[in-house]
């Protein structure tokens, strides 16, 4: 079950996100060629995940736990424009997506971070907004 495909799939396919990322939409981590100079970005992180089973303990075909959408950008208004662009298209989502069935994408909570450029470089402070969704998906 590839939980990852699913929510990148549904996310590039709306044009308020695709406006603000193009496909920068990545698993884990960015990618050599992406670029924060020309637009921010979104990194999908599983969280904790679980198959779940029957009572027989039979697999149901059914997994839930949460994902992390980290919405990277140069300014912190920016970052705050992706994070509800797309909380806007995920939270309360129900619905197909990359051949699984999503039945719930919830919004739980957002964390900020900041990480200055290094010192001897000449790249730009990234703001990260990481938000917590609760997500139960049927193959």
């Amino acid at each position: 079950m590839n939980i990852q495909a699913a929510i990148r799939s549904l996310l590039v396919a709306h044009e308020e996100i695709s406006d603000l990322v193009g496909d920068q939409v990545r698993p884990d981590k960015l990618s050599e060629k992406d670029s924060l100079a020309i637009r921010p970005a979104i990194i999908l992180e599983l969280g904790t995940f679980s198959d779940l089973a029957d009572l027989s303990g039979t697999s149901s075909n059914e997994a839930d736990g949460t994902v992390l959408i980290i919405c990277c950008a140069h300014t912190r208004a920016e970052a705050g424009e992706v994070e509800a662009t797309v909380k806007s298209v995920l939270d309360g989502y129900r619905g197909g997506s990359s051949g699984l069935s999503l039945e719930a994408c919830k919004y739980q909570s957002t964390s900020y971070e900041h990480e200055p450029p290094d010192e001897d470089s000449d790249s730009k402070d990234w703001y990260l907004n990481v938000a917590t969704y609760y997500v139960f998906a049927r193959a």
